[in-house]
């Protein structure tokens, strides 16, 4: 997948591991040392997948693009986007009917989901701020709001069948 970074990012994090005896073969004396890793972590920059990003943009156009980028300027760091269409529509200068336009075609597409009113997570697949840790925890949640979501929706299809085959 192609990514992008949006801003800079900390590449190195020193790590001490412990210390270590070794031994100087020239001396034969015993000396201590510390070990460090270096480890390269990923955080503090936005990883967008763009082939998945591409498409979703292409589907909302123009003004629509300006709205979608918006709400990923403004995440916070559980991924989620807080504002109202009509907050959203002032901001933007825009049609809160063009919000609207756009906030469903993100959620159609799953670029967003909608948590509560007023509350929407962005997907962790397509774009996250953060370390890959971070990504994994927020990606569990996104995940599971989706299993709620189709667990709601089959239970509320079992319940309008069996209200129909019981003549209700």
């Amino acid at each position: 997948m192609n990514k992008f970074c949006s801003s800079t990012a900390t590449e190195k994090l020193v790590k001490v591991v412990g210390k270590v005896q070794y031994m100087n073969v020239t001396t034969n004396e015993v000396e201590d040392f510390q070990v460090v890793n270096k480890e390269v972590r990923d955080f503090n920059f936005h990883k967008i997948w763009l082939e998945h990003v591409l498409t979703t943009f292409d589907i909302i156009g123009n003004q629509k693009t300006k709205i979608a980028l918006y709400i990923i300027d403004n995440l916070n760091s559980d991924n989620q986007f807080i504002g109202t269409v009509k907050n959203i529509a002032e901001k933007m200068n825009c049609s809160p009917e063009t919000v609207r336009q756009t906030l469903n075609a993100l959620l159609e597409n799953d670029f967003l989901r909608k948590i509560q009113n007023g509350v929407y997570m962005v997907n962790p697949n397509m774009i996250f701020k953060g370390s890959h840790n971070g990504r994994m925890n927020v990606l569990i949640r996104y995940t599971d709001t989706t299993k709620t979501k189709n667990q709601f929706k089959k239970f509320n299809e079992e319940v309008k069948t069996k209200s129909v085959d019981e003549g209700g």
